[in-house]
C-alpha cells in the first residue's frame, strides 16, 4: 500500500496572495486563518491574501503567514480524506509538520512561529546579515570556503549539491563569488531578512525557549521526520 507524506516549506517559499484560493474554497482552510489570527494577533487573511511580497519578506510576518498557509492546505487535504503517514518540514516548516501530525494545534503552531519570527527579527536587527543557496558544489567545497571567509557559515544542507550559507552580507557575497569561481552552477540570494541558522541570530533561542516550554507536545499521530536527526 502506498504511503502519503506531507512536506512543509521554510522561509523564502512565499508569494503574495498565498492561501486565498484554498481558503475561499474550503471552510476548514479558512478556519485555520481565523484561528491563527486570534492566536497570533495578526490579521493573517489580510496579510496572506492582500499583503505585498515586500511585507512578506519580513521574518516576523513571513513565518506565521507561511505556516498558516501550510496548515490551511493541510486542513483542505484532510477535509477530502487525505491524511499523512509521514510529515517533514524545512526550518519553520517543522512547526507546520508538528501540527499536521497533531502534536500541537494549528493555532499553537502559528502562535509559536509568530514569537519565533519576532525573536529572530530582533536578533537580525542587532546583527544584520543574509543567506544564499549554493548550487552545484560539493558540501566540502562550500564548507572550505566558509572556513576561509570570516563571517559566513554553512546553514542548511538541503540535498547533495545544494547547501545554504548564512552570515554577514559582505561575507555571503564574497562566498557566492568564490563559489562561482569554484564551479558552482548558481549562487542565489534568498528572500529572507536575516542571517538565519547562523551564530548571528543565536540569541533568538533565549526569547523563544519560554514560549516552547509552555506548550504540551502530544505524541505525533503521523511519523514526524526531524530535519536535525532524521
Amino acid at each position: 500500500m502506498s504511503k502519503v507524506a506531507f512536506m512543509f516549506p521554510g522561509q523564502g517559499s512565499f508569494e503574495a496572495g498565498m492561501g486565498r484560493d484554498v481558503a475561499f474554497a474550503v471552510p476548514e482552510a479558512m478556519a485555520v486563518f481565523d484561528d491563527g489570527s486570534a492566536a497570533s494577533g495578526l490579521d493573517l487573511k489580510q496579510l496572506c491574501f492582500e499583503g505585498t511580497a515586500e511585507q512578506l519578506v519580513e521574518t516576523e510576518l513571513q513565518q506565521p503567514a507561511l505556516v498558516a498557509t501550510s496548515l490551511a492546505l493541510n486542513a483542505a487535504l484532510r477535509a477530502r480524506g487525505i491524511n499523512p503517514d509521514f510529515v517533514v518540514g524545512h526550518s519553520v516548516g517543522e512547526f507546520a509538520a508538528l501540527s499536521a501530525a497533531e502534536s500541537i494545534s494549528p493555532a499553537q503552531a502559528i502562535a509559536l512561529v509568530r514569537e519565533r519570527g519576532l525573536a529572530m527579527a530582533a536578533a537580525a536587527r542587532e546583527r544584520p546579515g543574509s543567506m544564499a543557496a549554493i548550487l552545484g558544489l560539493a558540501d566540502e567545497v562550500v564548507e572550505s570556503l566558509c572556513r576561509k571567509i570570516v563571517g559566513v557559515w554553512p546553514a542548511n544542507y538541503n540535498c547533495p549539491g545544494q547547501i545554504v550559507i548564512s552570515g554577514e552580507d559582505d561575507a555571503v557575497g564574497e562566498c557566492c563569488t568564490e563559489a562561482e569561481r569554484e564551479g558552482a552552477r548558481r549562487a542565489v540570494r534568498l528572500r529572507v531578512s536575516g542571517a538565519f541558522h547562523s551564530p548571528l541570530v543565536a540569541r533568538a533561542a533565549d526569547r523563544l525557549r519560554p514560549a516552547v516550554e509552555r506548550i504540551h507536545f502530544a505524541d505525533p499521530r503521523a511519523a514526524f521526520m526531524s530535519t536535525v536527526t532524521a
